[in-house]
């Protein structure tokens, strides 16, 4: 069965917390940003973007012709390489206190909180046996502050064995098809 991303996050509850990882070719991955965003934006909640430089230009080209300035206000855009490698390696507790000082802020709003972080690495042994750790604790994290949160990984790149460990560290996850 193939659901879709917009489906699973279209169902989320606000009073608990949402963590689904999305394997993502590369065909349809700023549509479905943009999509993300948007829906989050138009339901006032705010909206964290974890997303590199590339896309992320894509991303708000996108965003200016469909949303006014205005409601820009309730979008943050994080550097992806800045928050996965702020201490020069995949730290999950440093990951996860940066994660926490960009949220905690955000929930003082009161309002709904989504987030988007695109997974990216340079190097996969120094990732592989981190993973899971880190999914774990942010899964934890994420139910704990009611949190809705898309874990974006490039199907191409990420190794299969990955696979039943994120499914395992997560409330959905969605593989999208060509």
């Amino acid at each position: 069965m193939n659901v879709s991303l917009m489906s699973v996050v279209n169902k989320w509850k606000k009073e608990e917390g949402l963590h689904i990882c999305y394997l993502f070719n590369r065909k349809k991955y700023i549509e479905s940003v943009v999509s993300y965003i948007i829906s989050g934006i138009r339901n006032e909640e705010m909206v964290v973007l974890v997303e590199n430089d590339r896309n992320i230009l894509h991303i708000k080209n996108e965003l200016d012709k469909q949303i006014s300035q205005a409601q820009l206000v309730h979008f943050h855009y994080i550097n992806n390489y800045d928050f996965y490698w702020s201490t020069g390696d995949f730290h999950t507790q440093t990951i996860l206190h940066y994660f926490s000082q960009i949220i905690n802020p955000l929930l003082e709003t009161r309002k709904p909180i989504r987030t988007w972080a695109h997974v990216e690495w340079g190097d996969e042994k120094e990732v592989n046996d981190k993973i899971e750790d880190y999914e774990k604790i942010a899964h934890t994290l994420i139910k704990e502050k009611e949190i809705l949160s898309v874990c974006a990984y490039d199907i191409s790149k990420a190794p299969s064995h990955w696979q039943p460990i994120l499914a395992n560290c997560h409330s959905e996850m969605i593989i999208e098809d060509d």
